[in-house]
């Protein structure tokens, strides 16, 4: 089923290409939402986590899809880097990958609370890396 997800989420990022390149400097810009109150979170949805934390992963799709890729022990080799190769996508493509990571788990919710548990990662690299560890991919 992961595989599936990955490939469904390389073709989401080969569709609306822009010719920027990805960025790895993830750290919170001012203006956008800080994690979600934890007492509200706690009380929050399935789909609600999910679109509480969409903001702290939009631009770090890329990365986050790379680290999913690192952890299939079948990856087709060079899949990693044709994830890398492969221009942003954009907001609407980030969303969609975003939710498909969200109901991907088998265990609720462990994407959406791995990300909250790594709010604070500095990186793209460093929030998939994170998120990874906390049991999100």
């Amino acid at each position: 089923m992961i595989r599936s997800i990955a490939f469904a989420a390389l073709a989401a990022c080969s569709s609306g290409k822009s010719s920027a390149p990805p960025p790895h400097n993830a750290g919170q810009q001012p203006g956008e939402p800080g994690p979600p109150e934890t007492q509200r979170y706690a009380k929050m949805t399935s789909e609600e986590r999910c679109a509480a934390t969409a903001p702290r992963t939009r631009e770090c799709t890329t990365d986050l899809m790379v680290q999913l890729v690192h952890s299939m022990p079948d990856a087709p080799t060079g899949m990693d880097s044709a994830l890398r190769e492969t221009p942003d996508v954009d907001a609407d493509g980030a969303k969609r990958i975003h939710e498909t990571f969200c109901v991907a788990e088998p265990q609720p919710n462990a994407f959406s609370d791995a990300v909250v548990a790594c709010w604070s990662a500095l990186s793209c690299p460093a929030l998939a890396d994170c998120v990874e560890k906390h049991g999100g991919i």
